[in-house]
């Protein structure tokens, strides 16, 4: 229920930003408005009414693959959502958590579909619908040291996880040791899923976030307000709506302050791969916090184990994709 009234929210927001950034009767809006409704209902269709074949094929495919793939994991039948009753156990801070490979892959997968959303709404937003070659090279964005490498502004956020990051992590979650009880799925499995996902997530989270939520509501706002007072406006509201959407602590409402002023240094310039950069690193050495302190236990009574299971395990590679299996 939580999920999904933060959709809904989510959903609302981003109709109301869109309407604030141009007046309301420019056609041209109203044309970009309807082609994001019709991606965001059907995979492919919005790129498909703009002729932009390679996104309808890249993004469109990609959320269909990503929305069949989790079906696929869920029919499985030791599939169970993530139960906190169920699966996590705290003795003190020491903390187990239980991880089922169907379960994972399931929730990697959801993730997935919603990160592609999260593009797409910004390709679409970023350039009003017109053709937007600069989403792709954004993926390569974390590697783009020299464009960033040499701003303080990265190093502060990069510094505080590599120093004392774990510490103020274990703080705020108030847990010490972590215990992964995995089923049917190994170490390096688990690690290396994440790892991925989270690179993948924290790329269209900055995308989203201030590519699309910051720059809507500065459009908006500069309709009220001088361009200074409206950007700082812009960075406190943003970070209000990052907070919101995340822990809802007083940590994650200064971060997305910090994050939306690294994004809008000045008031006609923006910067998005700095940005992608500081969500991508921080992200990655925080999941390096998480998994090297973290002890594994894969259980013994796992059907990975069992050689009986092996021609069940191929059969959950095969992903149902309109109606037609393939085989990886």
């Amino acid at each position: 229920m939580k999920k999904r009234t933060r959709l809904s929210v989510l959903f609302g927001m981003l109709g109301m930003l869109l309407s604030m950034a141009q007046p309301v009767w420019a056609l041209p809006t109203w044309q970009c408005l309807l082609v994001g409704v019709a991606e965001t209902a059907v995979p492919g269709l919005g790129y498909g009414i703009q002729q932009d074949w390679d996104k309808m094929a890249i993004l469109g495919g990609l959320r269909w693959y990503a929305r069949a793939a989790e079906e696929q994991y869920k029919a499985e039948d030791d599939f169970m959502e993530f139960d906190d009753d169920l699966d996590l156990e705290r003795d003190g801070q020491d903390v187990e958590v239980r991880i089922r490979r169907s379960a994972h892959m399931a929730a990697m997968h959801q993730l997935m579909q919603f990160d592609l959303l999260n593009v797409t709404w910004y390709d679409l937003y970023d350039r009003s619908c017109e053709e937007n070659p600069d989403t792709y090279r954004r993926f390569l964005d974390p590697f783009r040291f020299q464009e960033f490498g040499d701003q303080y502004t990265f190093w502060i956020p990069i510094g505080i996880d590599l120093t004392v990051g774990r510490d103020i992590g274990q703080t705020f979650q108030k847990q010490d040791r972590v215990t992964y009880q995995l089923e049917e799925i190994t170490q390096d499995e688990l690690i290396g899923t994440t790892l991925i996902g989270s690179y993948f997530h924290s790329v269209a989270e900055a995308m989203f976030f201030n590519g699309l939520v910051h720059r809507a509501m500065f459009d908006g706002y500069s309709q009220l307000f001088s361009p200074r007072v409206a950007r700082w406006v812009t960075i406190i509201s943003d970070g209000l709506v990052f907070g919101l959407f995340h822990d809802g602590t007083p940590m994650s409402y200064l971060t997305g302050m910090y994050n939306g002023w690294v994004y809008h240094p000045q008031t006609d310039r923006f910067d998005l791969t700095q940005l992608i950069g500081i969500f991508t690193w921080t992200t990655m050495i925080a999941n390096y916090h998480i998994f090297s302190t973290a002890s594994y236990q894969e259980s013994q009574n796992s059907k990975a184990q069992d050689p009986k299971a092996q021609d069940s395990i191929a059969r959950r590679r095969v992903i149902p994709i309109a109606q037609i299996k393939f085989q990886f």
